[in-house]
């Protein structure tokens, strides 16, 4: 109906994002880098027609840190499907603004940027912690963020921690 046509936009770069994650949880990676590329384009899109759309900046960060972070091999093969290529730190940054600012992705950029910032090559443990304990808090009946937490409590090198936070899940379940 032409009414709200950035939020439009959102949505359907929301439903190609999940379209891309699926597709790569089935090992398809031309039609995963398809789906990304759309998304991509529709997030822009979105921004494009409202600023104020900060959910945008989830997808987009998305994009941005996993095209960057890909396998030397995978990136010089972007090409030929003519996929964007992307930035580490600004994929950083814009789930970091959603993750602030989102109202709908705001749980999802968190998981992201902590999972992201627990990688050996971002070595940044300490904010991972940080914001798996904020899910943890912001979802107290989820334990997956207790797990998780356990995981980089015993990652850091606080294996009792880690210990009695796997055995609370354990007994909570």
């Amino acid at each position: 109906a032409k009414q709200d046509v950035g939020r439009n936009y959102l949505y359907q770069g929301m439903a190609y994002g999940l379209r891309a994650r699926l597709l790569s949880m089935r090992d398809s990676e031309l039609a995963t880098a398809k789906a990304a590329k759309k998304m991509r384009s529709l997030l822009i899109n979105a921004l494009e027609h409202d600023k104020h759309l900060y959910d945008a900046y989830a997808g987009l960060g998305l994009y941005d840190y996993f095209v960057d972070t890909l396998p030397t091999i995978v990136k010089l093969l972007r090409w030929l499907i003519g996929l964007p290529g992307g930035s580490r730190e600004r994929g950083l940054r814009e789930i970091e603004y959603a993750a602030k600012y989102g109202e709908l992705t705001r749980g999802e950029a968190l998981f992201y940027l902590a999972k992201d910032y627990s990688r050996t090559s971002e070595n940044q443990y300490a904010k991972s912690l940080e914001l798996f304990q904020q899910l943890r808090n912001d979802y107290p009946r989820n334990g997956l963020w207790t797990l998780l937490v356990g995981s980089l409590e015993i990652r850091m090198g606080h294996a009792k921690e880690g210990e009695t936070l796997y055995r609370q899940v354990l007994d909570d379940t």
